[in-house]
């Protein structure tokens, strides 16, 4: 990786996905009211804790720019479940539709989640 991934630079990411659609239309808190962690794990690319917010991106697992924003795009929809209410599920539920959206917009695979 060409730079050390931090909390403040995991912010920064997350903001400008914000900015973008779909993200936009979310209603998705600013970076400041979410924690976010770069942690040593090597069994999750990243995770969202819904109490406290909390998103922590792996930095054994995520190397590229590319890697990085999947997960994070990941986590943020999410908390995009959290913040509509909807139930935490990964299947073809609110996940999945919003997922599907997140893809085609940045021309990402929408099976790779």
């Amino acid at each position: 990786m060409s730079f050390r991934l931090t909390p403040t630079r995991l912010a920064a990411i997350y903001s400008c996905l914000r900015a973008m659609p779909p993200f936009c239309r979310w209603k998705l808190p600013p970076a400041d009211q979410i924690t976010f962690k770069a942690v040593k794990r090597h069994d999750v690319y990243g995770e969202h804790d819904m109490t406290p917010n909390i998103i922590r991106v792996s930095t054994s697992l995520n190397g590229h720019w590319d890697t990085i924003c999947k997960t994070l795009a990941h986590e943020m929809v999410h908390e995009a479940q959290r913040v509509a209410g909807e139930p935490r599920t990964h299947g073809e539920g609110g996940f999945m539709r919003r997922w599907r959206l997140v893809a085609r917009r940045f021309g990402w695979d929408p099976k790779a989640t």
